[in-house]
């Protein structure tokens, strides 16, 4: 008998209808404050505000621990993977309305210089920060955190998913992504990218980084003013965010057109902002492994352009932009798909390949 996984797509039998148990929660907390301590039978776990977490539930824990510790949390946020509660969605990702050609420049500047540049100067300052400070920010398993979203079920589910939005211009393309099966997932490639590129310093990777988490002021101009959700911030590779970014915030013609170019920009402030210092990597490490991780990344993005934004357009109210707006998505989407085909025939062998580097003393 065949056990079918279970999918992040579908509704959980854990906290709060997710897949994460009270279990999972405590042998996370044991492993990473070090103690035999669980949950007692009067903790409290309340959902922050419904639909705050644009794919996930956010939960505020309030323990009773078993066996008490000074250096336990008298109270901690729970961030679980979550995608049954669309129709919350926020305005931002609403598709922007038709802008003239000097207003598109404006908007492409814009992203261009300000984006780029911060999140080159967020990455170098992650450079200085100290051996104490990064183990704050270490254990992160991105394999644990996405294992559920993208088994070999939730993989077959989201290309079902994606071929139904648009039967007549998704379908072909993502037969072609079927007929590869599930070596499309090389979670090794997209763990470990640094060891596969010949990178040997790991920079900080916000690890969301996508429109709704950037905020902008305008003091006669647009300004980045604060990057947030920090949840999955952790130690990796530069283009984890880079892809996330593009994928999400470009058109795909515009992504696929402009891509090298747009790192070529941001490696320039990177260098930039380590001021003479040395580079953790160089511009074609950035480029390959642009090349080499779209495919983990860009796959991981296909619900956002799936059930989430589907379900947003479902509660628009503004019927005569409705085509307009699923136009955006469809050409995002359909690029997405040729991209993922592209750089899988492209990577599909990275791993295989791979020979240790010879040290020399």
């Amino acid at each position: 008998m065949t056990v079918t996984q279970p999918s992040i797509l579908e509704s959980g039998h854990g906290l709060f209808n997710t897949h994460v148990t009270l279990e999972d929660v405590e042998h996370v907390i044991q492993e990473q404050f070090k103690t035999v301590s669980k949950l007692g039978r009067n903790t409290k776990l309340t959902v922050v505000g419904e639909g705050n977490g644009i794919m996930s539930r956010i939960i505020l824990v309030e323990p009773e621990w078993t066996v008490p510790d000074d250096h336990l949390p008298l109270k901690f946020i729970l961030k679980i993977p979550f995608c049954l509660h669309m129709q919350g969605l926020i305005e931002k990702m609403r598709a922007t309305n038709p802008m003239t050609k000097e207003q598109e420049a404006g908007l492409w500047m814009m992203f261009e210089t300000e984006v780029l540049k911060s999140l080159a100067h967020f990455q170098a300052g992650g450079l200085l920060l100290t051996d104490e400070e990064l183990k704050s920010i270490s254990g992160f398993d991105l394999e644990k955190m996405a294992g559920t979203l993208m088994n070999e079920e939730g993989i077959k589910g989201m290309l079902q998913q994606t071929r139904e939005m648009n039967p007549e211009r998704f379908t072909e393309k993502v037969n072609k992504i079927e007929s590869f099966g599930y070596e499309i997932v090389n979670f090794e490639l997209g763990c470990h990218l640094n060891k596969y590129m010949g990178i040997q310093k790991d920079v900080v990777v916000h690890g969301d980084l996508w429109a709704p988490n950037i905020l902008w002021t305008k003091n006669g101009k647009y300004s980045v003013n604060k990057v947030i959700d920090f949840a999955g911030i952790h130690l990796g590779n530069p283009v984890e965010d880079i892809v996330r970014l593009f994928v999400s915030t470009l058109s795909g013609s515009d992504r696929q057109k402009y891509w090298e170019k747009l790192l070529e920009k941001f490696y320039e402030y990177f260098l930039e902002a380590l001021n003479k210092e040395a580079a953790p990597y160089t511009l074609e490490q950035l480029k390959e492994s642009y090349r080499c991780y779209f495919v983990f990344g860009g796959i991981a993005l296909f619900p956002m352009f799936g059930h989430v934004a589907q379900a947003k357009l479902m509660t628009c109210t503004e019927t005569d932009k409705l085509l307009e707006y699923k136009e955006v998505i469809t050409e995002k989407m359909e690029c997405l798909l040729e991209d993922v085909t592209r750089w899988h025939l492209h990577s599909r062998n990275v791993t295989k390949n791979y020979k240790k580097p010879v040290s020399r003393n």
